[in-house]
C-alpha cells in the first residue's frame, strides 16, 4: 500500500507509478488522444476537460501526456509541456507564455532554457515579453520538429480570475493561428467563457466532461488500492457515498482496506478525523460570503431552491442566487434541474457534505446515520433480493388452503398479534397484502413501525412488505403510515422508493435518491 491519498499528487509519480495507478477513465483518455492525433492542419482543435475537483482531471491529463510520450507516432509529432496544477504567476497573456517557458526549462533540465526564462522575467514591456517568450517556444518546437501540447490545469481560474478580457483575446489569437501549439486544459465547471460569444474563447474548445465513475470503475479502484474485491453490492454503497468521485473513493479505499464493510461504514467519523485537513481546505479556500452560502447548503443536504439557502444563510435571495452562481462556476455546487425553469442546488462533492454534517453536529446527523445504517444492511454481501424473495415465497406457501385455511387465518393473526417476534408479524403482513387484505396488513405495519430500533434490524423484511403493499395498490397508504411513524428516518429510502413507484417527483439528497432507486428495483424484482 502506498502513501495515503491525502498527500497524493499524480504529478509527483514516476511514469511507471502513474501507469500502474491509471485503472479507470481509459475511454476518456482515448477520446482526447484521438483529438490530438486529428490536429494535423494549419490550426488546432483545443480540448477542455471539465469536472469538479477530485473527479480525475489531473490524473487524466498526466496520463494523456504519458501516452503521448510512449506512443511511437505521437511522440514524434508532439512534445507535452505540463503546467503545475495552479498557475498563480499568470496575470497576463505574456506571463502565460513566460510560464510555459519556465516549465520547458524544468522539463528539459536544460540550464540554457532556465537562463532564458530568468532573463525574460526581467522584461517589463508586456508586448515584447509575449513576443520573445513565444519566439523561444516556437524555436524549441522547430528544433524538435514537433508541436507543443500545452497541458494547463484550472483554466477557469486563469481566464476568469487572473486575466483581463483583452489578455484572453490575445491568448486566443495565438492559439487560433499558431499550429505549433495545442492547448489541453482543465476546468472545474462549464464556466461562461467557452460558450459566450462576447468572450475570447467562444468556440475555441472541444469540451469533454468527466462523469462520475460507475460501479465497475469504483470496484477497479478499490481492488487496485485495497488488494481484494469488495463485491458488487458493497461497492454500490461506496459509489453512492463518494458520488463516484475517484479522489474520495481512493481516500475511502486506503482507509477501509483493512476494515470489514460494516466496520468501514460505521467508522466514517474516524475517516473524517483522519482527513480533516483535506476537507477543511475545501471550505477554507472559499471567500467568506460564498462559504456562508456553501455551508448553509451543506447543512440542508437535499437539493433546494435559492430561497431555501437564503433563509438558512440569513441573506436575501438575490444575493444568495449570485453567490450560488459563483459556487457553481467554481464547481463546488451543482445545479439540479427541476420542472420548468426551477433550479435546485446541492453540494457537488457528496462525501464532503457528509463530513460537514458530522463536524457541524459533532456526530453524524440523524439522517446521515440512518442512511449509512440502511446501506450496511441493504448492500451487504448477502443478496437482499434473495432474502426478500424467500420471505415472499414463505408467505405464498403459508397462504395455500392446505397450509392456512380461511377459517384459521383470524386465529393465526391473533397469535401473531400476541407474539413478540416482529419477524412473524412481518410475514403475516405480507400474507395479508397478498390475500387482498391490505387494510389489515397496513394495521400490522403501523405496529411494526412504532419501534424504530427494531426496524433498524429488519431492513430486508420491510423492503419485502412495502413491495407487497405497493403492488397491492397501497403504496400511498403505506408511505403515509411510514412518514408519520417513528421509523420514517430509519426507512427514508423506502419512503422515497414508494414515491418513485407512484411516479411522484422527489427532491432528496442524491445518496438517499440512489439508494431509493435500488430499493425500487428490488420492489419490482420481488413481485415479478
Amino acid at each position: 500500500m502506498s502513501t495515503p491519498p491525502i498527500k497524493y499528487n499524480p504529478a509527483f509519480l514516476t511514469d511507471e507509478q502513474l501507469d500502474a495507478a491509471f485503472v479507470v477513465r481509459h475511454d476518456d483518455r482515448d477520446i482526447v488522444l484521438k483529438a490530438i492525433r486529428d490536429n494535423t492542419g494549419d490550426s488546432n482543435q483545443h480540448v477542455l476537460i471539465i469536472g469538479p475537483r477530485g473527479i480525475g482531471k489531473t490524473m487524466l491529463t498526466q496520463c494523456i501526456a504519458l501516452a503521448v510520450r510512449k506512443d511511437e507516432t505521437l511522440q514524434r509529432q508532439w512534445y507535452p509541456l505540463v503546467f503545475s496544477e495552479e498557475s498563480y504567476e499568470v496575470g497576463s497573456a505574456a506571463e502565460f507564455w513566460l510560464e510555459a517557458l519556465f516549465h520547458l526549462a524544468n522539463q528539459t533540465g536544460d540550464a540554457n532554457w532556465m537562463a532564458t526564462y530568468k532573463e525574460l522575467r526581467g522584461e517589463q514591456d508586456e508586448a515584447r515579453l509575449s513576443a520573445r517568450a513565444q519566439a523561444q517556444l516556437m524555436d524549441f518546437a522547430d528544433r524538435q520538429d514537433k508541436r507543443i501540447l500545452l497541458v494547463v490545469e484550472n483554466l477557469n481560474m486563469i481566464l476568469g480570475d487572473q486575466l483581463h478580457d483583452d489578455c484572453a483575446w490575445k491568448l486566443r489569437h495565438t492559439l487560433m493561428h499558431e499550429p505549433r501549439v495545442m492547448l489541453l486544459a482543465t476546468a472545474t465547471a462549464q464556466f461562461d467563457l467557452p460558450e459566450n460569444t462576447n468572450k475570447a474563447f467562444f468556440e475555441g474548445f472541444k469540451t469533454h466532461e468527466l462523469q462520475p465513475l460507475n460501479d465497475n470503475d469504483c470496484r477497479a479502484i478499490w481492488q487496485a488500492i485495497a488488494g481484494h474485491d469488495l463485491g458488487p453490492n458493497r461497492i454500490r454503497a461506496l459509489s453512492i457515498l463518494t458520488g463516484g468521485n475517484p479522489r474520495l473513493l481512493t481516500i475511502i479505499s486506503y482507509f477501509g482496506a483493512r476494515l470489514s464493510f460494516t466496520g468501514l461504514m460505521h467508522d466514517l467519523t474516524a475517516l473524517v478525523d483522519d482527513h480533516t485537513d483535506y476537507f477543511k481546505s475545501h471550505l477554507e479556500a472559499l471567500p467568506p460570503t460564498e462559504r456562508k452560502v456553501y455551508v448553509a447548503l451543506a447543512d440542508l443536504w437535499d437539493p433546494v431552491l435559492a430561497r431555501d439557502v437564503a433563509a438558512a444563510a440569513r441573506l436575501n435571495t438575490s444575493k444568495t442566487s449570485a453567490l450560488l452562481k459563483r459556487l457553481v462556476d467554481r464547481g463546488a455546487v451543482t445545479v439540479v434541474p427541476g420542472k420548468g425553469r426551477t433550479k435546485r442546488y446541492r453540494v457537488t462533492e457528496r462525501m464532503y457534505n457528509v463530513y460537514y454534517l458530522m463536524r457541524r453536529r459533532g456526530a453524524p446527523s440523524e439522517r446521515v446515520r440512518a442512511a449509512v445504517h440502511f446501506m450496511v444492511q441493504f448492500y451487504d454481501d448477502k443478496d437482499i433480493l434473495e432474502i426478500v424473495r424467500h420471505l415472499g415465497t414463505e408467505a405464498c406457501e403459508l397462504q395455500t388452503p392446505d397450509r392456512l385455511p380461511e377459517e384459521v387465518l383470524p386465529w393465526a393473526r391473533r397469535a401473531v398479534e400476541l407474539s413478540d417476534d416482529p419477524g412473524i408479524k412481518c410475514v403475516l403482513a405480507c400474507i395479508l397484502a397478498r390475500e387482498g387484505r391490505a387494510p389489515e396488513s397496513l394495521e400490522l405495519l403501523t405496529h411494526l413501525l412504532a419501534d424504530a430500533d427494531v426496524m433498524e434490524t429488519m431492513i430486508a423484511q420491510m423492503v419485502a412488505l412495502f413491495a407487497e403493499l405497493a403492488v397491492a395498490g397501497y403504496a400511498d397508504d403505506a408511505n403515509r403510515i411510514l412518514l408519520n411513524s417513528p421509523s420514517s428516518t430509519v426507512l427514508e429510502p423506502v419512503g422515497v422508493a414508494l414515491k418513485m413507484f407512484l411516479g411522484e417527483e422527489t427532491s432528496v439528497a442524491p445518496e438517499i435518491e440512489q439508494i431509493a432507486a435500488d430499493v425500487l428495483a428490488t420492489f419490482k424484482a420481488i413481485v415479478r
